[in-house]
């Protein structure tokens, strides 16, 4: 008895330490709260594995990356992790951890290679080394003993940009990483505290003293920009108009703020009124799409929570709140459509509306840039069920008679659709019902008849695959208790070799930068 017990956790050990090694490859596999199973039979294969979703690291075989917590350069500084979240954990919840000794106010570069710290009146600067868990000596940058109190900005390539608040004339200060130059600037009206940032920490932002005008009269609204990379300011139009009437008047102007919303790459940003590039320097509204005016000519916005990227990066699922006539403005009739818009090409393709789905976009979950999946829960047999929609024709069509309970388990795809971005999203998941797996052509969702909560398999040609009971120490509505896959690919954390490649890289980067600013020029 006791031989099969050992032999049981000996098993249960090895299949804990070392799922990269199960039969098949980390697509066959998704967490489902704190199990993982194979997506193909639905059987669980692993138990303990953790609720926090995990992203394999290529060149540290058994690490994974933790990327719910540790993806956060989208908050200041930016461009810049804070030293307590980067580490990785393994099954067993063992972390490595090369910083766990610093004491001192530390930050690690994007690139996950170089680390500073403030201490004793200077900035100090060393290497990562993730083989080895351990970090470089940090090295005196500075040598002046004079810099207490910094507040940290952003931090761009090799460049640091900190508040120092017992200056006066030149309150900012750029300390390069590399060695340890400085350079004392003034204060402007994008160099500020309260700044917004990229998530790479190449720009800095601002609107008009935080806030947008609208008006009737002409006023105009900017977003102040500064290119940290070419050292060099500019201004986008931040103007947009949704006021309504109110019987035969206008009503007042509504002034905002211009809040980040969504990162769609590293230079574009999406809001509630349009989208804005940075790199391109340009900024893109609901009447730049010729589809949409003509649909909704009067007063068009992006309706509240009417916002859904689609994967591949190019389409997004926008729902749009405006007036068909001036008749319908006079009566506060709006009228709300969706669309799948272009922002490459500047189109708009109307998509219908299922009850479900209006306003917002919860039961619906993009299989790929064309198709999505979708729950009617209403109606006779014949329309209960999970339906396929498709853009390229335009039809709908039953895939099985079962459909997603919204009341039980969620299901959640990665909201990014490349490695880069895996890298610094601040949403990497979003929830919905249905786990969409394009590669394997099919989605799995979870059902409930009467008493017995079941995991669903339904292949995208409307062939059940697989149905089977969720295990019972599963069957909860705990809400960190999600279905997400097991991403396709690894995260790469750097080693020496890669750090050497740095100063290449960044060229390449202001080479591109500096010939996209001469293309916009001419």
């Amino acid at each position: 008895m006791v031989k099969d017990e050992n032999t049981a956790l000996k098993n249960e050990f090895a299949r804990e330490a070392a799922p990269w090694k199960f039969k098949g490859d980390m697509s066959d596999y998704a967490q489902l709260g704190n199990m993982l199973i194979d997506i193909n039979t639905l059987e669980q294969v692993s138990n303990h594995w953790g609720n926090r979703p995990l992203v394999p690291v290529k060149n540290l075989p058994g690490r994974f990356w933790a990327i719910d917590s540790n993806y956060e350069l989208g908050v200041s500084p930016f461009g810049a992790y804070l030293a307590r979240d980067v580490h990785t954990n393994d099954p067993k919840r063992t972390s490595l951890t090369p910083l766990a000794a610093t004491a001192a106010k530390t930050w690690v570069a994007a690139d996950l290679a170089r680390y500073v710290s403030l201490k004793d009146g200077d900035l100090w600067g060393g290497s990562i080394d993730w083989s080895g868990n351990t970090v470089t000596p940090a090295k005196n940058l500075t040598q002046i003993g004079l810099l207490n109190n910094l507040e940290p900005i952003t931090w761009c390539d090799q460049h640091f940009y900190f508040f120092r608040p017992q200056a006066t004339d030149k309150p900012y200060l750029r300390i390069n990483t590399e060695n340890g130059n400085l350079l004392e600037m003034a204060g402007n009206k994008v160099l500020s505290r309260g700044v917004q940032g990229s998530p790479d920490g190449c720009f800095l932002f601002k609107d008009d003293n935080g806030r947008m005008i609208y008006s009737a009269k002409g006023g105009v609204s900017q977003l102040h920009v500064m290119d940290l990379r070419r050292g060099d300011t500019f201004d986008m139009d931040a103007t947009f108009d949704i006021r309504n009437y109110t019987g035969k008047l206008k009503s007042d102007p509504l002034p905002d703020h211009i809040r980040v919303r969504f990162w769609i790459d590293r230079n574009l940003f999406w809001t509630p009124i349009g989208w804005y590039d940075l790199g391109q320097r340009n900024r893109i509204t609901p009447t730049d799409f010729p589809e949409v005016v003509s649909d909704l000519p009067y007063f068009i916005r992006i309706h509240n929570k009417g916002f859904r990227d689609i994967p591949g990066g190019r389409y997004l699922d926008i729902v749009y709140q405006g007036y068909p006539s001036q008749d319908a403005v006079m009566n506060k009739r709006p009228l709300i459509k969706r669309y799948r818009i272009d922002r490459l090409q500047g189109t708009a393709t109307a998509l219908p509306i299922e009850p479900v789905t209006q306003p917002g976009h919860g039961h619906i979950t993009w299989v790929d840039e064309n198709r999505y999946v979708y729950a009617r829960w209403k109606g006779g047999l014949n329309d209960i069920g999970t339906w396929l929609y498709d853009v390229t024709t335009g039809q709908s069509k039953k895939l099985s008679r079962f459909f997603a309970d919204e009341r039980q388990i969620r299901a959640e795809n990665r909201n990014f659709g490349n490695e880069e971005q895996a890298a610094w999203s601040t949403r990497p998941y979003a929830s919905g019902l249905y786990l969409a797996l394009a590669d394997k052509n099919r989605i799995i969702f979870s059902s409930t008849r009467g008493k017995i909560q079941e995991l669903v398999s339904v292949s995208l040609d409307g062939k059940e695959l697989a149905r089977k009971a969720v295990p019972d120490g599963s069957r909860t509505q705990n809400a960190q208790f999600r279905l997400r896959r097991l991403p396709s690919h690894n995260i790469n954390l750097p080693f020496k070799q890669r750090t050497k490649l740095y100063k290449k890289s960044l060229n390449r980067r202001i080479q591109n930068s500096t010939e996209q600013h001469t293309n916009i020029n001419q």
